[in-house]
């Protein structure tokens, strides 16, 4: 997993009908084209392994109100790349969560299904973005080291 925090967060208060304003996460030069690669990367293992992912997510994601299917996620991901690739264009909270959570939704399911554990983690670390101080659940259980031996 990659962690990028970012220089500056911006919160936005929200405009007239919308339920939430937006939070954008201003980063480095260097740090934004890495989680542009990241989702493109997290984009294409999407496109190329679906039956690894839940079609529909279990529940809302940040300040979402409906559930959004993953192919949703992915598509307003892909059509958002394009806009976050010019340099006065910050990338939103909204999407690094929304990425994080159907990466987590794929662990369990994989887990769920008997994926051997390494290769989730695999999965996880090439795919979640750390952009605070949470970091997600791996599944490889870490040897027990006896200090009493």
């Amino acid at each position: 997993m990659a962690t990028f925090i970012p220089t500056k967060t911006i919160k936005l208060k929200p405009r007239f009908g919308m339920p939430a304003g937006s939070v954008r996460l201003k980063y480095s030069l260097g740090q934004k084209k890495s989680v542009l690669k990241l989702l493109r990367l997290h984009l294409d293992i999407y496109m190329s392994n679906e039956e690894w992912f839940y079609r529909a997510n279990p529940k809302p994601i940040g300040h979402d109100k409906t559930k959004k299917t993953t192919n949703t996620i992915f598509t307003e991901i892909k059509d958002k790349l394009p806009v976050w690739e010019q340099s006065r264009n910050d990338i939103q909270e909204s999407y690094i969560l929304r990425n994080n959570f159907v990466t987590e939704q794929a662990a369990i399911k994989q887990f769920k299904l008997g994926t051997p554990t390494k290769l989730i983690d695999d999965y996880i670390n090439a795919t979640y973005i750390v952009y605070n101080d949470v970091e997600p659940k791996l599944y490889t259980q870490k040897p027990i080291i006896d200090l009493f031996e």
